[in-house]
């Protein structure tokens, strides 16, 4: 879970500083395709696309609060629901991420998506 809580923490701090590429890297390649497909792009198009957006404001950077509903899926990938908190003003709601990992490599977001309720 630690491992997993620090993964957020890097994608987070990323999206905070407009280091987008870098949170890319922390994304499996299938869930790198997915998004930019869902965006309508090349994966090539969706990385330039984010390489050239501006970082949010700080008062809307967030910052993970706490990691619940901890969950192994049948074919090992582990589902959390992410909370976070904002600078300032009501944090968005919280988020279901799953992750793999390819032994011994670092776990890696292979979906993220809106928590349910």
């Amino acid at each position: 879970i630690a491992a997993i809580a620090a993964t957020i923490t890097r994608l987070l701090t990323a999206a905070n500083t407009g280091d987008y590429r870098m949170g890319l890297s922390l994304y499996t390649r299938a869930f790198r395709q997915r998004s930019a497909a869902q965006a309508g792009m090349t994966e090539a198009e969706f990385e330039a696309a984010l390489a050239s957006a501006p970082p949010p404001p700080p008062e809307e950077w967030l910052s993970l609060q706490a990691i619940d509903s901890v969950e192994l899926l049948p074919d090992g990938r582990i589902a959390v629901v992410a909370f976070y908190q904002k600078a300032t003003g009501a944090p968005p709601s919280p988020e279901r991420y799953i992750f793999v990992q390819d032994q011994p490599g670092p776990w890696l977001i292979d979906d993220i998506a809106p928590a349910s309720a």
